[in-house]
């Protein structure tokens, strides 16, 4: 799904700071797609606490693969309020 509505700017909390002490301090996001034999272009969305991983495997670059990707990792680390989120803003966050 591509869009060419405006993204509304937002602040860049991390700035390229990946360091982090502890669990469910900073976490970051993204889609990338890889060509498998089977099922040919398929898009992999990936929620990475800079600790831990979370991730969703499908043959479409949805919504609902970014959801997949931030209910498997939140499932597993359940975050405390605080918590960063950085992502591209592609129009799937």
């Amino acid at each position: 799904m591509s869009s060419t509505a405006p993204i509304e700017a937002r602040e860049n909390v991390l700035q390229q700071n990946f360091s982090t002490s502890k669990l469910n301090e900073k976490w970051v996001a993204d889609i990338t797609y890889i060509h498998t034999l089977r099922d040919g272009w398929c898009y992999l969305a990936t929620v990475l606490d800079l600790y831990s991983i979370g991730y969703s495997f499908s043959r479409s670059m949805t919504t609902e693969l970014v959801l997949d990707a931030l209910n498997n990792a939140t499932s597993v680390q359940q975050p405390l309020p605080g918590l960063i989120l950085h992502t591209d803003l592609g129009s799937q966050y």
